[in-house]
């Protein structure tokens, strides 16, 4: 019995030295003491936490754009700065002259169309299909036919080389009074009548060959192509419907597939009183806005002035075009077109434009300024001289040019920018 609870004793004495050395009282505490090795990593822990969270501030503060504020030319300025007046302020919209319905040399029936709205197509490029299968039915068998046909002329040739032999033996033979004249002639007729077979063969090979090109060019003709580069402005067909290029407005037959747009070509039309067509003449400068991009403006020069009036209004069309190609602008849109004349004085005079001083930077030396391009900040080279007031004024400036005036932080080459609006 004694032994039985000397060993009870054992075990709570072993379980209550358990429970201490968890708690890390007494002696048992010493066995657990922090170690020097864990005092000196913590620090060196967050130093390392706090690194790697400013790296990553600092990467998202940079892949951030930065925003700034620009100078849009073209703007209507004399070399020194000075705004000019508008001679005349009309309203007008954008027209495309090249522009076309893209239809079919053939008539068919549509089994697909490769394009959409609003699609950039090159010239050349397929736009549709129509059925084709009876017109490679046609093929094939044609190309059969030749082959058939080619074959038989090698058999004619041989049997006609054969026939060949047997008259120059046939000759020898007359010539020597062994065979009758008779039978001579016979065999003259049978080389004779060989020799038409393989001519009349010959032409129906030539029928074939032509029968197939034909076939070909039918069959190119139903793949419908652009004539030219531009743009999908409007669809007209779609598949399953039959298209004909002698189709007529009110039937069930559609007469093209779709109307392809040349942005390259684009005009600004404005009707002009007649009483101001002197004004326009006298113009050397025209500023064109639209009402769809306020923020655009766009430098046009006259190109074509129509030559008849409309007797109901008295207006004159006036045909102007971009001095340089705009792609963001739309058939149909409206604009307005003001006509401007620099003074006689400042006609030889370099184009200006007044920058502020925020916008000029020196380096080397040499002087700089930001301009945008396609959302990247880029440094390029000017000539400019300073004001009175400080201002800088830039000169020979080209005729589309968007100069960064102010920017929320430092700029380089190559930043990632976006307009303050």
């Amino acid at each position: 019995m004694s032994r039985i609870q000397s060993n009870l004793s054992k075990d709570t004495n072993e379980d209550i030295l358990s429970t201490l050395h968890k708690l890390e009282f007494g002696e048992t505490a010493q066995l657990h003491k922090p170690s020097n090795l864990k005092l000196i990593y913590y620090p060196i822990f967050v130093l390392l936490l706090l690194g790697v969270s400013y790296i990553a501030v600092q990467n998202l503060s940079t892949d951030k754009p930065t925003e700034v504020g620009v100078i849009v030319i073209p703007q209507d300025t004399s070399s020194s700065g000075i705004a000019l007046a508008p001679l005349l302020e009309v309203s007008g919209f954008v027209v495309a002259p090249e522009s076309t319905t893209v239809s079919a040399n053939v008539t068919g029936r549509v089994t697909g169309i490769s394009v959409e709205l609003g699609d950039l197509v090159q010239a050349g490029q397929a736009v549709a299909t129509l059925d084709d299968r009876q017109a490679k039915i046609e093929l094939n068998t044609f190309e059969t036919k030749l082959k058939s046909q080619l074959s038989l002329r090698e058999v004619r040739l041989e049997d006609l080389a054969l026939t060949q032999a047997s008259g120059e033996r046939a000759k020898r033979l007359f010539e020597n009074q062994l065979i009758s004249n008779e039978a001579y002639e016979q065999v003259l007729s049978q080389v004779i009548s060989k020799k038409i077979a393989i001519i009349q063969l010959e032409q129906s090979i030539d029928e074939l060959k032509n029968a197939i090109l034909q076939t070909q060019l039918y069959l190119d003709d139903l793949v419908i192509r652009s004539p030219f580069s531009g743009i999908v402005t409007a669809m007209s067909a779609n598949v399953g419907e039959i298209i004909s290029p002698a189709s007529a407005g009110g039937t069930f037959t559609r007469s093209g597939i779709c109307t392809i747009t040349d942005l390259s070509s684009l005009e600004f039309h404005f009707d002009v009183n007649e009483r101001f067509l002197s004004q326009v003449l006298s113009s050397d400068s025209i500023r064109v806005s639209f009402t769809s991009q306020p923020d655009l403006l766009v430098e046009a020069k006259i190109k074509q002035i129509a030559p008849i009036t409309d007797s109901q209004t008295g207006t004159i069309i006036v045909i102007t075009e971009p001095v340089e190609q705009v792609n963001t602008i739309n058939p149909g849109a409206t604009v307005t077109g003001v006509f401007t004349k620099k003074p006689d004085h400042l006609k030889d005079a370099p184009r200006a434009i007044v920058i502020p001083n925020s916008a000029v930077h020196f380096i080397d030396g040499k002087t700089y300024v930001f301009v945008e391009e396609n959302g990247v900040a880029r440094l390029r080279l000017v000539d400019a001289r300073q004001n009175a007031n400080d201002d800088y004024l830039l000169t020979d400036v080209p005729q589309r040019l968007t100069v960064i005036a102010s920017s929320t932080s430092p700029l380089t080459d190559g930043q990632t920018i976006t307009i303050k609006r």
